[in-house]
């Protein structure tokens, strides 16, 4: 059996799970929580305004008014979560005898992170579909590009905000730059799933996202996922969007290496046990 085969079966059983349709009703919780306010202001909102609303994160984290990002961690958590499961599930299945048969142990594990970015893209993708189905039931603009009376209202405390965003910078803050750390913790939790159990692997990566919160860097994964925190929005003080791209980047190809690495030399029937 080629690589190209066991790729193929990845792609098929991993992606076809109805799990991922939670994907879109997860998203639309932040979206009734700003169309709460919304109400209250008499705006319209687009798609773009719901999309910054999702990942909108927090600024800094102020000891006196304690303004946690819990939905922010809802969803990102949400994304690690569904992709807890299917490494070892598929080794306990048919996985160790696709490997004996084609006798490729790193190519067997390569394919488990192509499935595994395909997986987080699939999940932002259908979260994104799940906020379009809303502003539209909404009467809202289902537009690309941000409303700026409604950026100032949901993000008063920033320099930048008030502006038309150009879209591809609106782009690249709610769905590139979310999708780069998500993908890279999720690399990281299947990882350690190698060399612990499976719960465990899910608690450091949601520690992870609440480290990024308290820490206001673009050197530690998770800040990039922040609207708030991206410097296209946050001009003064915000972290660096490239930066924060280039390290969740960094992280995925050292996952992919050293899992290959470490793969090659597991005992696959403890590892189900």
């Amino acid at each position: 059996m080629n690589w190209r085969k066991v790729c193929a079966h990845d792609l098929y059983c991993g992606l076809l799970r109805p799990r991922y349709l939670w994907a879109m009703l997860i998203f639309m919780v932040p979206c009734i929580m700003k169309q709460i306010d919304l109400n209250f202001l008499g705006y319209r909102a687009t798609w773009m305004d719901y999309m910054m609303g999702c990942f909108e994160g927090v600024n800094r984290v102020d000891p006196k008014t304690f303004q946690f990002p819990t939905m922010w961690l809802v969803i990102m958590g949400a994304g690690l979560f569904m992709n807890l499961d299917y490494l070892l599930g598929d080794l306990s299945l048919s996985g160790q005898q696709i490997i004996v048969r084609s006798g490729n142990r790193r190519g067997w594990y390569f394919s488990k992170c192509i499935w595994n970015l395909c997986s987080t893209a699939l999940y932002l993708l259908l979260g994104s579909l799940g906020v379009l189905v809303f502003t539209i039931l909404m009467g809202g603009v289902p537009s690309v590009a941000n409303s700026p009376t409604v950026t100032e209202a949901f993000f008063p405390e920033l320099y930048n905000t008030g502006f038309l965003i150009p879209v591809g910078e609106g782009l690249f803050m709610t769905l590139l730059l979310p999708y780069l750390h998500l993908a890279a913790l999720s690399m990281v939790q299947m990882l350690l799933c190698l060399f612990c159990r499976p719960v465990f692997s899910f608690l450091l990566c949601m520690s992870q996202l609440m480290v990024a919160v308290y820490i206001y860097s673009p050197w530690v994964p998770g800040n990039g996922a922040m609207v708030q925190r991206n410097d296209m929005l946050n001009y003064f003080m915000g972290v660096s969007a490239g930066k924060s791209a280039i390290v969740a980047v960094a992280i995925i190809i050292l996952c992919v290496v050293i899992g290959c690495l470490r793969f090659k030399k597991t005992d696959i029937l403890a590892a189900v046990e």
